[in-house]
């Protein structure tokens, strides 16, 4: 699991950031591109709807043997969700999931501000890497991450990219990652249809949903995932995060909801049932989450404790190189039944912060 945590974390990073080395008209001409195969997806998708050509059974749909129309259709692979569908993939089960949109993140001034902090580090050398297996940073769309913190190995990681599913380009994925890792273990097959990769002999595996999405599952979850691939099974999304979902602002950069585990169930948190937020990269960083207690009380109570903690800590803040502005802008408030809470640094607040740490770590601070 550790494996495939990192191969998909080192994937999502040097992608994610050679997309802020890419000049601004670059940048442009790529979201067009992407608006306009996004259109055309949508268009395609509501035409087999309508005509009840679209299958959900998961494999691909077989040759019509009449006439070139019908063939063309019946050729169509039957399983491929459209990339708005991809935090559907997360089984009911998950207890939390993040969401990120990939191009609005790498576009943010904060992420443009790490960007070369990134480069210089053991990364870098990964950064041409997704560009030769034709994954480019202009490719990335979403990822979705869901997870059970109670179940080992309760995982899916999801991409969304144009090509992310095609054989050729998982083959090119893992050659350059067994040049990373030598023992590493990729096969990758083709299963009804469908491209299924088989990483370290099952601890995860991989399946194609369509050319453009992939999601990787851990070993826990590896049959949940498939039958969310095919269709079948419950998606968290409508099931139990829905309402924690439905918390978190939509179209900010990083969206993230989750169920109060027994872990986090505790003071101050006592009585918290679920949470959800986003975070947002424009202008510094910026991030709000609200916490549902159902009980006015429970709320104010975990309110006033949280702000007693922090009272202490704000004395210490500036020893500790937080800008003032950052400590001013934390709210920490009850309202009704739930606890909301913000924060924002300011892209200079960020750069102070930078400098500190990077000087504690005797590094070298983000340009």
């Amino acid at each position: 699991m550790r494996r495939l945590l990192a191969t998909t974390t080192l994937a999502l990073t040097f992608v994610a950031v050679s997309a802020c080395g890419q000049k601004d008209e670059e940048k442009k001409d790529a979201a067009a591109k992407t608006a306009d195969k996004g259109a055309n997806d949508k268009a395609a998708d509501d035409k087999a709807a309508a005509d009840g050509k679209a299958a959900d059974d998961g494999k691909a749909a077989e040759p019509a043997a009449a006439d070139g129309g019908a063939q063309d259709e019946a050729t169509k692979q039957a399983a491929p969700a459209a990339v708005s569908n991809l935090v559907d993939m997360v089984p009911e089960g998950a207890k939390i999931m993040v969401r990120i949109d990939l191009p609005g993140l790498t576009g943010s001034s904060f992420y443009t501000q790490q960007a070369k902090m990134l480069e210089a580090g053991p990364l870098g050398a990964n950064f041409a890497a997704a560009a030769a297996c034709n994954l480019g940073p202009a490719t990335w769309k979403q990822a979705v991450l869901g997870v059970d913190p109670e179940v080992d190995e309760a995982v899916l990681i999801g991409m969304a990219a144009t090509g992310i599913g095609k054989k050729e380009n998982l083959e090119c994925i893992a050659t350059k990652y067994k040049e990373h890792d030598p023992t590493a273990s990729w096969t990758i097959e083709e299963q009804d249809g469908r491209v299924v990769v088989s990483i370290d002999g099952g601890e995860a595996t991989a399946y194609a949903a369509g050319e453009d999405m992939l999601v990787v599952a851990g070993k826990a979850w590896n049959d949940a995932v498939k039958q969310r691939v095919a269709g079948e099974g419950q998606a968290a999304a409508s099931g139990s995060l829905k309402d924690a979902l439905a918390l978190a602002t939509e179209g900010e950069h990083v969206v993230f909801a989750g169920l109060a585990t027994a872990d986090m169930n505790k003071p101050p948190l006592t009585g918290a049932k679920y949470f959800g937020g986003s975070l947002s990269g424009n202008d510094g960083l910026s991030v709000q989450a609200t916490v549902v207690f159902g009980d006015a009380a429970a709320a104010k109570t975990a309110s006033d404790a949280i702000n007693a903690q922090f009272q202490g800590f704000k004395g210490m803040a500036a020893s500790f190189g937080v800008p003032k502005g950052i400590v001013d802008s934390v709210k920490i408030e009850a309202k009704d039944a739930n606890m909301e809470l913000s924060v924002k640094a300011t892209t200079s607040e960020l750069e102070e912060v930078g400098k500190v740490a990077a000087g504690m770590m005797g590094g070298m601070p983000p340009m």
